[in-house]
Formats: structure tokens, sequence, C-alpha cells
């Protein structure tokens, strides 16, 4: 038990570690997957992913990667398509207020300003650092915490370890006591035939 806890305790800080360490790598990483999914939003038949990056946009307030202008890089959302009503715009999710299937049209044509009045600028792996940043410390305390707690198991575990070796040492020494005093007992003694 005790190993399985040093184990644990181990991993969690060299997690928490290469987490602290590499953050911008992190970011870079999901932003490459936030722009993938750009990429092929409506353009390829991955459901799941278009739900997922719809559910992403509309629960962080979000709205592209690192802005709302990563939606040029999607087909439907460029604005070289002018032949698309989507052209210059963002998807539902990205939408500020009322969501209809028309809310983000055109929105990007406009300046930074006009495209903030109708959706939402912020990037999502921007929006996902910036909440992570914020509650850095909250984080930290939660992780204090456990490792506090299983700092304290570890001592507690070590303790009743030592406790159960001793008793075990203390039985059987006891018990090693008592079969020599049965055997001293159980041996018949004759002196008094041999001194009459």
């Amino acid at each position: 038990f005790m190993a399985l806890l040093v184990v644990v305790f181990l991993l969690q800080i060299a997690m928490g570690t290469v987490l602290f360490f590499r953050m911008d790598e992190l970011d870079l990483r999901m932003l490459a997957i936030v722009n993938s999914a750009l990429t092929g939003y409506q353009t390829e038949a991955d459901l799941e992913r278009d739900k997922a990056l719809d559910y992403l946009q509309q629960k962080f307030t979000c709205c592209g990667g690192s802005s709302f202008s990563d939606w040029e890089s999607n087909e439907h959302y460029n604005c070289s398509n002018v032949a698309s009503p989507s052209s210059c715009g963002v998807p539902m999710s990205c939408c500020r207020g009322t969501r209809d299937e028309q809310c983000g049209y055109g929105v990007r044509a406009g300046t930074k300003e006009y495209t903030d009045m109708f959706a939402y600028t912020e990037g999502c792996v921007v929006a996902l650092t910036r909440i992570f940043k914020d509650n850095v410390l909250v984080i930290a305390g939660l992780a204090f915490s456990v490792c506090f707690l299983e700092i304290c198991c570890l001592v507690f575990s070590s303790i009743i370890s030592k406790q159960i070796v001793c008793r075990t040492s203390s039985k059987s020494s006891n018990n090693n006591t008592n079969v020599w005093k049965s055997d001293s007992r159980s041996t018949p003694v004759h002196s008094h035939r041999y001194y009459r």
C-alpha cells in the first residue's frame, strides 16, 4: 500500500512539473487541435468533432483557436467564398445573445469592434489559458491539499506497518517462550527417584 502511495505521489509531482514548465507547448498543441477542427468543420463527415467544437465555443464564450479570425481557414466561412451565405462569418456557436442560423453571417467583414457586438472574438485556447491562469491559486491549493493528504497517508501507513511488525515479532517471541515453557513442563522430572 505504501509503495502504491509513493508511486502515485511521485507521478503527481512529475505531472505538475511538466504542466508548469511546458504550458506554452501545451497551448501550441491545443491550438493545432482546434485549428484542425476549424478547418474540417462542416466539410468532413465528423459530426462528433463539430459538436465538440460548438460546445467548446459556447461553454467558454470563445470563437476560433487564437481568435475569431481563425475561421478564415474554413472553406464555408472563408471571405473569398462569396457564393456561401456564411462567407466572412462564424458558426452559430460563436454568436452572442440569441442564436439563430444566420447570427454569425458576415460578422468578420467589419472591424473587430463590429464583430464583438455579435460574436465572441477571443480564441478558445486563449480563453482556456486565461481561465487556467486566473484559477492557478485554487488549482495549486487543491494540489497541495491532495499532496498533504497523501503524505499523511504515507506517515500513518508507515506507523501502522511498524506496529504490525512489532506485534507480530512480540507474538512470535512469546510463542517461542511459551513453547519452551510448555516443553519444560511436559518433560517429567524424576528427580525424586534418584534421591531415595
